[in-house]
């Protein structure tokens, strides 16, 4: 660690002796100067938060200056990164002072706070400083100061001149470019990995600028020339140690630190056989991890309280979310493959206060590499990158679960429509020190959105289940959207279209394989806690995390709970207890344990039930938690829904959670892990190999047992009949058969269907026809009945059931005449559903009745992609002369209308509108583009014509000219001297208030359209300066096209 003073006697700091003269600030205006800036600040000072954050030094020669009040902006390669308002005092006295800036959820601090740690510190900022190329501006309207910087390093710091030496509160080092910065050292001769058995390590390091010196240390601190040892001779060893250098030259900025493991492991190994599986070897200064002060790992004196009544200590460093430097080894057949700096801190709940913490993993720019530089971390995963990782202990039950039995669940969900965590079993070592069997594990938030799904931190709303709050809370956008899905199943569950509704904010596929795999496993520590859950902005479709089940399968839960009833209505029993037998009372638990509160509990290994003081028990959700019921209860209200569950689940019974399945794989990584597990026993003392064995055993057998439980539960609450009966489904045509799609209780099927069903089981048929083809007949059990009728419902008998439906050819059917209208490929006018402004295409409708574009194909041949747009929406229906705009934005999962690729203003490009139809695709119409100006466009001279131009937008060089038209008739819009008046005109200028929960205001005069989000005009007519309108609207997004301007207005 690099502390330049001492933080276990605070009062101690360096003596101020500068003058003013040798000061320089980038920018000033007032007394107080920006002398130095440290953004990547990972091992030098910590703040008042007790975290390395990011500083800024700031001189003042005159009298104290209160910042209370004044405005932060940080400037990211010239574009705002973020701006603020300080809201508390950081007064800045005479001399040096550090001001610190944190997450934006971490509570400002004011001065007053913050000088109790240290005189030197003026407080707390609630967001970070960018690491890369940027401004930090501070003023008050009449002072301003600033400094401006490039891309920064990690472990220096920069001020006026370039790169320095940190020093917080002290005159400033030189300064130098950063090409003027020694050469990292190199390992050579025994590199680092695993040291083989009989093996003998010669460390050589090596630094390729000239007449540099190397410091070293073997005790996992950053070398310094005052802590390091200065490198002479190679460095022979015989056990276990961790080697970090860095060189130095005067004249230079000292260079980075490499590290290197050098693992002895015969000693570990020796009774139970080579281990098989890969190394992380996490190195840091002893302090970050065991100081009383400082230590994230230990109980200290500085902790926070804890929520776990097991936890004797009730308050613990290792309770604070503090983040440590460290230094990250990924060691694969005794090579090092992954090498770098991160920040570790601890994670969990009650797991925290397990001698092995469970560490989160971060790689960012502030370390040096942004992402992790491995990509083959999981064999089930194809990603390039990771930013974060998890090193899990095992969770509440840390070993006698066993400790991979959380891997072990969350491998059972492979194969299943759910985001769950891949696992990698591995050995530990924490500043060499073996620590046994791992978890490395995908961490559950932004970082997994974004190596799963390519989404950044600001395309997403990610929401979790806060316990102590009892509610849902937005960590990264907005909770409207999941409150709004809640109260849709909450109030409207008996609808007709709820179904539809429902599945255009959550992804119901997901959402169902969710709650069934935590329902089987009877994962109690759940519904009221370790809930995740996020989508796409602007459209997305919920979608949840599978995460922190270390209840299921386990002593903390029953083989017998019904969690189909814990889940709807907050307990596990039909009448009985949970755990099978007993009661919570206050009376002892089957067993022999007593009640959590002070007793041990069955099953867990002789330690005191895992930290529920204060909550509800597992199983048992109290008067105040039984909101949290409310979505899935209100699903399961719905017969659509109900019913898509019952068959979802009993299909993955019989494919899924097979007895042969489900022991193959406990069997595949019992056998995985079996020498570390046996040496994490011998070395670490953490139970016997009998009663590892012992665990394994129970939990394989509560896996076997669920099986037949759950059928006999959801036998019981369906009421239908245990026995099941065969139920198919075909679809037959006359010739050669088209693609088709049809669904059997809400799940789809592209070939015949045929399953064992419950006798007695709700069974709904829906049919998509296909195009060019209507529906002749309906046959069930051999009898023509139905009609033509797209759907059909009925119960399944005891015989069972053959349904088959019977197309024919429509002779009627034309191809529609649809037209691409008009294209703009350069759009930063015309708004879409969301308020962003992607290009666009519009679809103009010729017939005289209404077309829907489900199941057609928008391709743009010029970029070889193409995207098909979804059925089951009401969007995607254009009116009888109607258009609809397709947004180009690489978008899909905003919504049904957003294509997944985007045009290019630079070149032309060949549009195609396909219909699949007969087994080919048919061309309905295409277009080849022109280059156009900034929100102009190229179309059809008028609605549906063969006459293509450029349409242009109104400025007084344009005069005469026929103008883009989105959602309008095209060449209904020419350009007058009067629309070239208004072209500078802001929309706000136009119409107000927008959004309005009344009626709004139109200030020009001129003729308007007001159309809904699928092109359906409203209303239109001459408006005058004044006029006010909308009064009678629904809620929603409407268009407002006056004079050439195209208008997105809200009504709440």
């Amino acid at each position: 660690m690099e502390n330049l003073y001492s933080f276990n006697v605070f009062s101690l700091f360096r003596t101020l002796a500068v003058s003013a003269g040798c000061l320089s600030a980038v920018s000033a205006s007032a007394a107080i100067k920006i002398t130095e800036i440290m953004p990547s600040n990972i091992s030098t000072i910590v703040s008042d938060k007790y975290d390395y954050n990011g500083y800024v030094e700031i001189y003042n020669d005159g009298d104290q200056i209160d910042l209370n009040g004044w405005t932060v902006t940080n400037e990211k390669e010239g574009k705002t990164d973020w701006t603020l308002r300080l809201s508390q005092s950081h007064v800045i006295k005479k001399g040096y002072n550090l001001l610190f800036f944190a997450k934006d959820d971490v509570a400002e601090t004011n001065s007053s706070v913050a000088s109790t740690m240290n005189p030197l510190f003026a407080g707390t900022v609630s967001q970070k400083l960018t690491s890369d190329a940027g401004k930090l501006i501070l003023s008050n309207g009449s002072q301003t100061i600033s400094i401006e910087y490039p891309k920064q390093y990690p472990h220096i710091s920069y001020g006026d001149g370039g790169y320095m030496i940190p020093s917080p509160g002290t005159e400033n080092t030189s300064a130098y470019s950063i090409s003027d910065r020694v050469a990292s050292p190199t390992f050579a001769g025994t590199t680092p990995g695993v040291v083989y058995a009989g093996g003998h390590a010669a460390v050589q390091l090596q630094c390729s600028t000239e007449g540099a010196q190397i410091y070293y240390t073997l005790d996992g601190s950053i070398p310094t020339k005052e802590k390091g040892v200065v490198y002479q001779s190679p460095i022979n060893l015989d056990t276990t140690t961790i080697v970090r250098a860095r060189a130095y030259k005067d004249g230079k900025l000292y260079s980075d630190v490499v590290t290197g493991s050098y693992l002895f492991t015969d000693g570990i190994y020796s009774t139970c056989g080579t281990s098989k599986l890969p190394i992380v070897s996490i190195t840091s200064d002893g302090e970050n991890f065991n100081d009383p002060q400082l230590g994230i790992c230990v109980v200290g004196n500085n902790g926070s309280r804890s929520t776990c009544s097991s936890d004797n200590a009730q308050k613990a460093n290792y309770y604070n979310d503090w983040m440590r430097p460290a230094n990250f080894e990924y060691i694969v057949d005794g090579k090092v493959v992954d090498n770098q700096e991160v920040e570790v801190g601890v994670f969990g709940v009650c797991s925290r206060q397990h001698a092995v913490k469970s560490f989160k993993i971060k790689a960012n720019k502030r370390t040096g590499n942004n992402k992790f530089q491995y990509t083959k971390f999981f064999k089930d995963r194809s990603y390039t990158k990771y930013k974060a990782l998890a090193l899990r202990n095992g969770g509440n039950g840390f070993y006698m679960h066993p400790r991979w039995r959380e891997g072990y669940m969350q491998t059972l969900a492979k194969g299943m429509n759910i985001d769950y965590q891949a696992y990698q079993p591995v050995a530990y070592f924490l500043n060499g020190e073996y620590k046994g069997l791992m978890g490395l594990r995908e961490r559950t938030d932004e970082d997994y959105i974004e190596s799963n799904y390519g989404y950044d931190e600001d395309e997403i709303e990610y929401i979790r289940l806060v316990k102590e709050e009892k509610k849902y809370v937005a960590q990264i956008g907005t909770d409207e959207a999941y409150y709004k899905m809640e109260n849709l199943a909450a109030n409207n569950s008996g609808d007709a279209d709820f179904y539809d509704k429902l599945s255009q904010i959550m992804d119901i596929d997901e959402y169902i394989d969710y709650q069934i795999i935590q329902q089987f496993l009877a994962n109690t520590d759940w519904v009221n806690n370790n809930v995740k859950l996020w989508r796409k902005k602007d459209g997305g479709k919920f979608r949840w995390f599978l995460y922190d089940v270390d209840f299921g399968l386990s002593t903390s839960s029953s083989a017998s709970n019904n969690m189909l009833s814990y889940c709807m209505t907050g307990s596990t029993s039909d009448g009985g207890s949970m755990w099978g037998g007993g009661t919570w009372g206050g009376g002892t638990m089957p067993g022999g344990g007593t009640t959590p509160g002070g007793g041990t509990m069955p099953g867990m290994g002789g330690g005191t039930f895992p930290g529920m003081g204060g909550f509800s028990m597992p199983g048992m959700l109290s008067s105040d938690e039984l909101h949290l019921c409310t979505l899935f209860k209100g699903c399961m209200e719905n017969e659509d829904f109900k019913y898509h569950f019952l068959d979802r689940y009993t299909y993955l019974l019989e494919t899924q959670f097979t007895e042969s399945r489900m022991t193959k794989i406990c069997d595949s990584i019992s056998a995985l892990v079996k020498e570390e597990a046996c040496a994490t026993i011998e070395v670490n003392k953490v139970c016997t190999q009998q009663d590892y064995d012992g665990a394994i055993q129970k939990m394989i057998d509560f896996a076997k047992q669920r099986p037949s439980i759950v059928e006999s539960q959801l036998v019981s609450y369906y009421e239908v009949q245990s026995t099941k009966a065969n139920v198919s489904v075909r679809m037959t045509f006359n010739g050669n058969a088209p693609e088709y799609r049809f669904l059997v209780n809400k799940i789809a099927s592209t070939s015949d269907y045929s399953r064992q069903l419950f006798v007695g089981e709700r069974i709904k048929v829906e049919v998509r026809v296909p195009t060019g083809y209507k529906i002749q007949s309906w046959k069930i059990n051999g009898e023509t009945k139905n009609g033509t009728a797209t759907s059909y419902l009925d119960s399944v008998t005891s015989s069972g059931m053959d349904i088959e439906v019977v197309f024919t050819p429509d002779s009627e059917f034309k191809l529609p005449k649809l037209f691409i209208n008009e294209v703009c490929a350069s759009n930063n006018r015309t708004e879409d559903e969301y308020g962003s402004k992607p290009d666009w295409i519009e679809i103009y409708n010729s017939e005289n009745h209404d077309v829907d574009l489900a199941g057609m194909i928008v391709r743009n041949v010029t970029a070889n992609a193409s995207s098909e747009i979804p059925y089951d929406y009401s969007s995607t229906v254009i009116p009888a002369n109607g258009r609809v705009m397709l947004w180009a934005d690489k978008e899909p999962a905003s919504g049904p209308l957003h294509l997944n690729f985007k045009l290019s203003a630079e070149v032309s490009q060949k549009i195609q509108l396909i219909l699949p139809y007969a087994g080919k695709e048919e061309v309905i119409d295409e277009i080849t583009t022109q280059k156009h100006e900034q929100n102009g466009s190229y179309g059809r001279k008028s609605d549906g014509s063969s006459d293509l131009t450029v349409f242009g937008i109104c400025t007084t060089s344009n005069i005469g000219n026929q103008l883009a038209t989105p959602i309008t008739e095209n060449g209904s819009r020419v350009c007058t001297d009067q629309l070239a008046d208004l072209s500078d005109v802001s929309a706000d200028d136009i119409v107000y208030p927008n959004p309005t929960n009344s009626e709004w205001t139109i200030n020009v005069d001129g003729e308007y359209v007001v159309s809904n989000m699928v092109g359906q005009v409203v209303e239109s007519g001459d408006a005058y300066a004044g006029m006010t309108f909308g009064g009678d609207y629904q809620t929603g997004v409407y268009l407002l096209k006056i004079d050439g301007k195209v208008i997105k207005i809200v009504k709440k």
